[in-house]
This record gives C-alpha cells, sequence and structure tokens, in this order.
C-alpha cells in the first residue's frame, strides 16, 4: 500500500471489542477492558466500486479479480475475527445496488439470516461468495451508494422509483446469490413488503449485427449470449423491473421460442437453430445452436420469444433495519473505489439530507468540494455534495432512538490511482470529513494489508503502547533511515495475546505531510517447522546446545520444568514451537504452523547492525509468551534466526496453551533491552520482565547464529532479596571500583505490585519491595553497589519508602565516560539525586532532591518514568518529569503534573544537601498563563482531570515533548461509561512552558495536540533525523569511552545544534507530526535513546 494520511480531525471511532466477562485488571491494560465490559461489536459495510475500469489489468490479473481475491484474504476463517459485524454492497451501471447482505456477525450463521442458505455457513464466506459474483460494467455512481449506505444505517426508506427488481435468491449449486437484479436489497435488510406482479408476454427480437463474428459459448452468467442472438441464452441481469425480469422463483429464467422465423436466402447452413427447445427451459441449459462458421455470412435472424416477466414496486412499509442496535456501537464505511463518481441520481436526495450540515436543501450550499483544486468535471458534478454527506453521517446522531450519539466514520482506499491525484485528493476530503482515514493501495498485497488494518483499527487489534523502533540510515550514522518497526498486539480476555511487529516505511505525500507505509508483519514468517528455539537447562552455556533446545526430544526438558503431565509434554512442546497441533485456524490440519507472535506489550524492539561482510541487521523482539527473537532484517522479508525463553517462564506455556477466559493475562518477557557492543567486538543484550517476573538475564548475542547464556539475576534472594518486579530497563555505563574501570548496569529496585491495589488512590503508603538502586557488573552481573532504606543490607542508607519501577537517568558532565550522577523518581512523587563517586563507587551518596506528593489522595502522584535531564542555554541543569498512575490508566482522583525545574547545585556534588527538598510551591504555575514570568527555579503544568503522563519524556534543542492520556467519561447513567480516551502530545519551551507552534492548525499557537493515530495510551515521543542530527544509534558502542543509554548515545555534555540547514529532526508521537527543527548536530538532553 502507498500509505495512509491521518486526518488531522479528531477521530471519533469507538472501537469495542465485545461483549465479555472478564477478571478485574489492576494494571494499565484496564484500558481495554473497561470498553470492552460495555460495548458491542463494531459495524462495517463494506462499498465496492463494481464500474468498468475495475476490468482494467494489474499484470495478469484485473483490479476486479484483485479485489475478489484480497478480500477473500481478509474474510476467510482462519482471521478469526472475534468481535465483528460485517455487510456488503457493490456500485456500478447506471444506478448503485442495494445492500446485498445486511451487517451481520461475521462469525454468525447466515441460514439465521436467510434460511435458503444451507446451515452453519458462516456470514464471512457468504460476503465472501456474494464479493465473487461481482462483474465490472457501467459507470461509477459512487453517490448513490453512499446515500443508500446512509440510508441502512438509518433506517430509512427503501429507496426505488422503479428500479428495485426481484431481490436475488440463493442458489445452493453455485453457494451464491443467482437470478434476479443487481440493484435489488436483500430482503433481509429491509422490513415491509416489495408489490409483485407476475405478466407474461411475446415480444419480437431482431438481431443484425454490422459486423458478424464467431459465435461464442453461451455463458452461464448474467451476460447476453451473443451478438447475433440477443437476450436468448443467458440467464438475464434485468435493469429495470418494469422491463423484463424472471420467474418468481429467480432461479429460472424460461423461454419458448421460435413462435416463427425469417432466414434470408443468403444465409448458409442448414438446420438453423433445429435444436432449439419448443418448450420453456432453464436458459442456462440451452446450448448455442449455430456453429461459429455460420456466423460470417447472413443478414439477420428475427425469433419471437415469450418470458414471464416479474414487476415489482415498494410495499407501502419498505424500510431499511438499521444495523445501530446498541449505544456506544461503533459503525464504518469502507469505500474502495478506482476512479471517481461518473453518475448519481440522488443529488436532491443527499443535499436533503445534508441540510444540518449545509443550512438548506440546495445542492449548491455543499461548498466542501472548493477547498480543492485540480478537480475533474465528474468529480464536480457527481460527486458534489459527498463530503457533507459523510460529515452528516459522522457528526450528527444516526440513530435518535438510542441514547447517546451514534455516528458513522468513512474509511476510503483508493485502489491504482496514482495516476489520479484529484481522485486521491477527493477520497481524502471523504475520509477527512467522515472522521476516518484514506489509504492508497497499488498491489494485491497492498489491498490486504489496507483491508486488514481498517479491521483491525476498527476492532481494536494492533494496539501499541510503545515507541517504535528506527533503524539507521548504512550509508550516514548520524541519520534515520526510512524504516521503522512497531509493536502491536490484539487485547483479548484470555491469558494468550497475539502480538506482531510491522516494518513501516516513512514518507511524504504530493502535500509534504508524512506518511507511514505497512510494507510487511513478522508474525506471518514464522513458518519454519525447523525453528530454532532454546531455554535454558543449566548444564552449558551455549544455547545451541541440544540440551537447550525446545524440542521433544530433549530429555532435560523435564514434565517438572514443564509443569505438565507425561501425556501432554510433547503436545505442548510443539504447540510452543509453533505448530497448530490445537489446529486453531479449522483448516483441518494439525501438522501446520500458527503463525503466531505474543504480544510484545510494553517492549520496544532492539536493533543491533552487524558489521560482519556483508552488513546484518537483526531485530530483537521479546513477548508476553516467553519468546525472545531473533530476526534477521537485511533483506525484504525477515526471518527467524532464533528464539529464547527462559526456563522460569517454561512453566507459563501450559496456561496459554489451555488459554482459558477464566485465567488473568500472562505476562512473560515484558521489559525493554539493552544493548551493549564492547571494544573486543562482543555484543551483549539485557532484559527484564516487567510483569511477567523478578529477574533479568543477559545473553551474548555477538553471532546471532550461536547465543549463549551470560547470566542471570534472580530477584528476591541474597544481593537481590529487594528487586520487586522487573520494569527499570538496565542502564549501561562506565563506573569506578577501586582503581578499575567497570562497565556496569543501574536499574532502580523494581515495582511492588501491592501498588496495583485500588486503595493506592489514597494518601501516600510505604511499600514492601522494590526500594533500591542497584549497579551491578555488565559482564558477570556481580553486584557492585546498591542504596536503599538502611545500611545494613544497602551499601548507602538513601532513606527510601516506596519502590522504584522507573529506569533511572545517568549523566556525565565532564565528558570522561564515567557516570557522575544518577536521577530518578519513585512511587511516592519523590526525585532523588544520587551522586556516583568517580574514585571509587563505594563513596557514592545521595538525596532527596524534589517531593511533589503533597500527602493528600488527590497529590498522591508517582512516576514510573525516567526525568530527562538537560543544559539550558544559561547553563542550568534542568530536570522535567510528569506523573501518572500507570497500573490504574481510568482513575481519576489524583492531580496529576507535569514539573520541570532546576537542580541548583548543577556541577558539584554539594557539601551539604539542602535541609528540604523542592516541593510544587517553590515552581511557578504555568496552567493558565501562556509563560513563566516570576523569578522562580521551575515552572509546572496541573493536567486535566484523570490525565496522566505514563510515558518517558524528551528534551531537544530547547524543546520538552511529552505524550499523555486521559480518560473519558460520559456523565448520567450511559451504559458506554468510558466513552473513549484523548491521547496528547505536548511541545512546550524548556525554559518556560510557552507555546511553541500552531499543533491544530487553528492559527495559534498550542500547548498540545490530540494524536489522531492512537487510540489508547500513547508511548514516548520519538525523532526522526535527516541527514546530519545526532539520534544515537540504536546499539551501545564502546568507541572506548561511550556510556549510558539502553539504546546507545552518550553521556558527555549535549551540544546547543549548529547553523546549518540541510539536516533537521522531525517529532512524532504515534504516527503523528508534533514538530520539526532544523539546524541540528547534537541533541540537548541525556536521553536513554
Amino acid at each position: 500500500m502507498k500509505g495512509n494520511h491521518h486526518r488531522h480531525a479528531a477521530l471519533s471511532i469507538l472501537l469495542c471489542l465485545g461483549m465479555i466477562s472478564a477478571p478485574i485488571q489492576a494494571e494499565d491494560i484496564e484500558v481495554f477492558f473497561t470498553k470492552k465490559a460495555n460495548s458491542v461489536a463494531p459495524n462495517v459495510l463494506f462499498v465496492l466500486d463494481s464500474s468498468g475500469s475495475m476490468e482494467s489489468k494489474e499484470n495478469n490479473n484485473t483490479r476486479m479479480e484483485i479485489l475478489k481475491n484480497s478480500l477473500h484474504e481478509v474474510l476467510k476463517p482462519q482471521e478469526k475475527y472475534k468481535k465483528l459485524n460485517v455487510g456488503i454492497m457493490n456500485f456500478n451501471g447506471n444506478r448503485s445496488g442495494g445492500i446485498d447482505f445486511p451487517i451481520t456477525d461475521i462469525n454468525s450463521d447466515a441460514h439465521d439470516v436467510d434460511v435458503d442458505i444451507p446451515a452453519n455457513t458462516d456470514v464471512g464466506s457468504v460476503i465472501d461468495h456474494i464479493s465473487q459474483s461481482y462483474s465490472a460494467s457501467g459507470e461509477t455512481p459512487m453517490g448513490d451508494a453512499l446515500y443508500f449506505a446512509s440510508s441502512y444505517f438509518l433506517g430509512t426508506h427503501v429507496f426505488n422509483t422503479g428500479w428495485r427488481g426481484k431481490p436475488n435468491a440463493w442458489d445452493t449449486s453455485s453457494n451464491s446469490y443467482r437470478g434476479g437484479s443487481q440493484y435489488a436489497d436483500n430482503p433481509a435488510a429491509y422490513t415491509g413488503s416489495i408489490d409483485s406482479t407476475t405478466v407474461a408476454e411475446i415480444r419480437t427480437r431482431a438481431c443484425s449485427p454490422s459486423n458478424p463474428r464467431p459465435i461464442r459459448h453461451c455463458s452461464s452468467e448474467y451476460d447476453n449470449c451473443t451478438t447475433e442472438i440477443h437476450n436468448i441464452s443467458a440467464r438475464p441481469k434485468l435493469y429495470r423491473i418494469n422491463t423484463y425480469s424472471c420467474d418468481s422463483s429467480g432461479l429460472e429464467c424460461k423461454w419458448r421460442y421460435p413462435r416463427y422465423k425469417n432466414i434470408d436466402a443468403d444465409y448458409p447452413g442448414d438446420a438453423s437453430c433445429s435444436n432449439r427447445p419448443s418448450t420453456p427451459q432453464d436458459g442456462d441449459t440451452w446450448v448455442q445452436c449455430r456453429a461459429a462458421r455460420e456466423a460470417s455470412s447472413y443478414t439477420y435472424e428475427r425469433c419471437e420469444e415469450e418470458y414471464t416477466h416479474y414487476e415489482t414496486t415498494d410495499g407501502p412499509t419498505a424500510t431499511y433495519k438499521s444495523p445501530i442496535t446498541h449505544q456506544c456501537q461503533s459503525n464504518h464505511v469502507i469505500l474502495l473505489t478506482d476512479g471517481e463518481p461518473t453518475r448519481r441520481d440522488t443529488l436532491y436526495h443527499i443535499a436533503s439530507r445534508v441540510r444540518p450540515i449545509t443550512g438548506s436543501d440546495r445542492y449548491q450550499d455543499c461548498k466542501a468540494l472548493n477547498t480543492l483544486s485540480n478537480l475533474s468535471n465528474n468529480i464536480l458534478t457527481y460527486g458534489r455534495c459527498l463530503p457533507e454527506l459523510v460529515e452528516y453521517m459522522a457528526t450528527m446522531d444516526q440513530a435518535p432512538d438510542l441514547e447517546e450519539k451514534q455516528i458513522i466514520s468513512t474509511y476510503t482506499i483508493g485502489f491504482q490511482l496514482a495516476n489520479n491525484p484529484g481522485a486521491q485528493d477527493f477520497l481524502k476530503l471523504l475520509a477527512d470529513k467522515g472522521q476516518g482515514n484514506y489509504f492508497d493501495a497499488d498491489s494485491p498485497d497492498d489491498l490486504v494489508n489496507v483491508f486488514k488494518r481498517i479491521i483491525n483499527e476498527v476492532t481494536g487489534n494492533n494496539v501499541s503502547f510503545s515507541a517504535p523502533s528506527l533503524s539507521v540510515d548504512q550509508n550516514n550514522s548520524l541519520a534515520t533511515s526510512k524504516y521503522l518497526y512497531r509493536s502491536v498486539f490484539t487485547p483479548s480476555d484470555k491469558p494468550a495475546w497475539s502480538g506482531d511487529i510491522v516494518k513501516t516505511r516513512m514518507g511524504q505525500d504530493t502535500d509534504g505531510n508524512p506518511t507511514f507505509t505497512e510494507e510487511i508483519t513478522f508474525a506471518s514468517t514464522l513458518v519454519d517447522s525447523q525453528r530454532k528455539i532454546y531455554t535454558y537447562t543449566g548444564t552449558n552455556d551455549d544455547l545451541t546446545d541440544a540440551s537447550n533446545a525446545l524440542a521433544t526430544s530433549n530429555d532435560k526438558l523435564t514434565t517438572k520444568l514443564l509443569a505438565v503431565n507425561t501425556d501432554n509434554r510433547d503436545s505442548l512442546i510443539q504447540w510452543a514451537r509453533g505448530l497448530d497441533v490445537k489446529d486453531e485456524n479449522n483448516d483441518g490440519y494439525t501438522t501446520d504452523q500458527r503463525e503466531h507472535m505474543g504480544d510484545p506489550l510494553h517492549t520496544t524492539p532492539a536493533l543491533v547492525n552487524y558489521t560482519t561482510s556483508p552488513r546484518r541487521q537483526v531485530l530483537y523482539v521479546p513477548t508476553n509468551d516467553g519468546l525472545l527473537h531473533a530476526f534477521d532484517i537485511s533483506g525484504d522479508t525477515p526471518a527467524e534466526i532464533f528464539a529464547f525463553i527462559p526456563p522460569e517462564l517454561l512453566p507459563n506455556l501450559k496456561k496459554l496453551y489451555a488459554n482459558s477466559n477464566t485465567d488473568t493475562k500472562v505476562y512473560g518477557l515484558d521489559g525493554n533491552m539493552t544493548i551493549w557492543r564492547s571494544n573486543d567486538g562482543k555484543t551483549y543484550l539485557y532484559i527484564g520482565m516487567r510483569r511477567g517476573g523478578n529477574n533479568y538475564y543477559a545473553l551474548d548475542i555477538s553471532d546471532p547464529e550461536k547465543p549463549r547464556m551470560l547470566w542471570t539475576i534472580k530477584g528476591g534472594a541474597e544481593d537481590f532479596a529487594e528487586l520487586g518486579q522487573t520494569w527499570s530497563t538496565p542502564q549501561l555505563t562506565n563506573v569506578m571500583v577501586g582503581s578499575i574501570k567497570t562497565k556496569a548496569l543501574i536499574f532502580g529496585g523494581g515495582y511492588d505490585t501491592d501498588q496495583d491495589d485500588k486503595t493506592k488512590t489514597s494518601p501516600r503508603t510505604t511499600d514492601d519491595t522494590g526500594r533500591a538502586i542497584f549497579i551491578v557488573n555488565a559482564e558477570t552481573g556481580e553486584k557492585i553497589w546498591s542504596a536503599g532504606y538502611n545500611s545494613s543490607d544497602f551499601d548507602y542508607d538513601l532513606g527510601l519508602s516506596n519502590s522504584i519501577p522507573s529506569d533511572v537517568r545517568i549523566i556525565d558532565l565532564d565528558g570522561n565516560s564515567l557516570a557522575d550522577r544518577i536521577y530518578v523518581g519513585d512511587m511516592g512523587g519523590r526525585i532523588w539525586r544520587i551522586d556516583l563517586d568517580q574514585d571509587n563507587i563505594s563513596d557514592s551518596s545521595g538525596y532527596l532532591l524534589a517531593d511533589f506528593n503533597d500527602g493528600t489522595e488527590t497529590g498522591n502522584r508517582r512516576f514510573y518514568y525516567p526525568p530527562s535531564v538537560a543544559l539550558d542555554r544559561q547553563h542550568r541543569l534542568m530536570i522535567a518529569i510528569g506523573s501518572g498512575y500507570r497500573a490504574k490508566p481510568t482513575e481519576t482522583m489524583t492531580e496529576d503534573r507535569f514539573y520541570v525545574f532546576e537542580d541548583p547545585n548543577t556541577l558539584y556534588k554539594p557539601a551539604t544537601p539542602a535541609s528540604s527538598a523542592i516541593i510544587e510551591d517553590d515552581l511557578g504555575d504555568i496552567t493558565d498563563i501562556l509563560t513563566l514570568t516570576s523569578n522562580k527555579p521551575g515552572w509546572y503544568l496541573r493536567l486535566d482531570k484523570g490525565e496522566k503522563v505514563l510515558a518517558e519524556n524528551i528534551i531537544f534543542n530547547g524543546k520538552i515533548m511529552f505524550t499523555s492520556y486521559q480518560p473519558q467519561f460520559e456523565t448520567g447513567n450511559s451504559i458506554c461509561n468510558l466513552s473513549g480516551n484523548t491521547p496528547r502530545a505536548y511541545l512546550l519551551a524548556l525554559a518556560d512552558g510557552r507555546p511553541l507552534a500552531d499543533l491544530d492548525n487553528t492559527a495559534g499557537l498550542d500547548r498540545n495536540m490530540t494524536l489522531n493515530s492512537v487510540e489508547f495510551i500513547p508511548g514516548s515521543p520519538y525523532i526522526v533525523f535527516s541527514g546530519g542530527g545526532n539520534n544515537g544509534g540504536n546499539s551501545n558502542n564502546d568507541g572506548g569511552d561511550n556510556g549510558g543509554g539502553n539504546n546507545g548515545g552518550d553521556n558527555t555534555p549535549p551540544s546547543s545544534g549548529s547553523d546549518s540547514d540541510s539536516d533537521f529532526a522531525e517529532f512524532f508521537a504515534g504516527e503523528d507530526p508534533i514538530g520539526r527543527d532544523s539546524g541540528l548536530s547534537g541533541r540537548l538532553s541525556w536521553q536513554n535513546r
């Protein structure tokens, strides 16, 4: 696909994931379950172009064939859409067709909709069959189609004026609807009746083509059989119901012929048409009676035929049955076309319907098209009022009888429209006004991906919490390449969640707007039955040794280690290797691959560029099924090199295999990774478990074909007894151990799950674990130094009383590659400063720098993410941090903040720390003013009710960027409860918090913007560099003096930028651009990225 263009209008899709009963989640995934518990499946109506241009060929297939094949791929049962209602209609010829199949649960039995369809036929298959019966012909009545779709959702009158025709009837022999009018609605789509009259007529036909040509065989389709004998041998698909049609059965078009015939004397051949039956027969069974040679020199043939014709008009009560049956239900139109509208007979009806938008019934007052230039006459004529129509659908209540406001979003797909920018702009406008998204698709794969992406978006699949991993330009290490890698997942009410990695290409459209084009997903490549999957059984550090293989042949994989009985051992191992032993895709096979990857819920993939010849890029991806995947992404298609599951996570496989909805979410390797590439050519990977457990693991991945186990830190034991859930990403740096410069990892003491307790919205309380900061040897995992809550169990008594799940921020002020200082927040709303002794780490000390928890329920703030630290232009050391309750994102009692303040002791360790910590009252409140004017050592911003900062912030070139999440609740007795989310991105001046840009395109400066590309909790902003700006790379190379950063970057004092105009950095959150800086050569903060 060419890319999707996210509109600046707020995306008002309510993602509904199904009416379920799930365990209470005291975790950030409650944002999915709060919605799911009070919602129903979304409605999706496919509105598909089948005009004559769809017969254009792309390579060996017509566009129509590509569309059919793509829908078949999207609708196949193996996709297993759990909560989705779908319907379908097409448009071509002189008038759009009606609803070919009403919006229905995709997994339900179509027999319940139409009794002629055999029982146990799923709706998805029926819609697939319907699409396969479409043929391309005629014009493009796009406006009529959208009007009929709007009427259907509204539940209004079935449009007629003599064009309805007898509906199709289900033909069991072909598994499709046959025999009626292409314009007729499926009777299941409306209530009431359509009046009908059966009439027998005799008509005379004369066939005398000017250019006779060889006769082709009769078709059993709707087309006319030949030019020479017109409308006799084929089953007609009739256009005007008051002209002629089939008999009342809809399946037998019977004809009586000939009454008489006149054959010119020069007509060659004998016994012409002697094989015609003299009694009525099915049109499909009559075979053409003349040979091809007989068609070369005749004058004419005339015959009379007797046929039964079926005339219809609307009954007095024929009205659509609206598919909008529940409040909070989301509704969507997916409009696909390969061109521009060329016909429309419903202009006046549309103009009347959109009166709430235009203010009148006059189509001349539809002026949205005036905002575009270079439009064709077709669009200006037949596209008029269509932007207003989709805007009406997206903004006005479409089901007034239900509580709340029900709306319909419109997604548009331009199929092979690269050479028609006017049509593209028109479809973008429809998506914009319809509060959906526009997508380009040029190839069959594009079209499949676009359909799936839209469905995933409206059903809530493929959500992302994390910022993407950006690859470095192989020809310029100071620039970002055009690719990024996003981790996505599909929420579920069961323990096992599916996930994926999406390779996305960044680019620009013709207007210079950024585009993100999904090129390939990784889970679909896991099809090799010979996958290399390892664990660690404790006997050999070489993970490729047979003793570590996750294989049925490995006797080291005992039933005790796997927590299963002997009968289930082999099937569990085969399933864990990806074998579909439970036939989860319902294809009848249990020896094929599942094409499944666990969910990378909170993780960002790590990219390592190996300098072997040729160069090799490997992407490391941890998931909650416990597997750490290594993918070779050097080529166009990712290839898994190996996967590793720690032995402590093997017992989880049993619960994942059972996947019962009575169990809670299973977590495995859910933490972020740190990569260290040492001077001696070694490459190490470090990872925590987050909610998966209390351990840290280190792997030697110097040769990705031969990974080795380096070490394991086990929380809750010995030196790490205080270590809680390992949320804190280890930060790589250098410290002095005695007189030896040592590569070390620094991390927080972890998360105390007591913080999940709902009562934690009460005033601050003391935690039981995680109250520590650890420094360990990066090569051995041995503890070097620790700070905690007493001097007997820790090397330094910092006075900690709350857990530290946050990453730590390390800085090197003098550029000597030794860590000078640590800043970190805790779950009690405090900020701690630790000064690391440069002569001997054992002499390090620290103190409480700031406390932003005022001891009240509303002031019980928590810091889950590290502060950003930067020298400003006055050489002050500024610290920026936001608060937010990550475990309870829908909680609204706490009044959260974003703080920026100065460390008064910028360059040196104070001889005596200040007697009191910095508090909120010491800072300036800029919430209601544009800029800080008072002489304060910093500022803070009050966030809206329930709004939280749930990701790391970034400081760059005097600017600060961060994202926030705010739950939105309806008032009153709404069953919707959580009606949506407001994800935002902020761009502010570091010095005083003033707004810097017009973020919403309203000709004014804004502090924040709503993120249209994010539906739930946004990840951290990220920076894309072009040309020069230093992005710090994606792995940490020693270079003799490199330190800090989980994905690389130095710890030297950051520079203030250059004067070059050729280099620039673009700032993003999700896929929304939030700013740009030019003339950059370095960064302005110590950022772990």
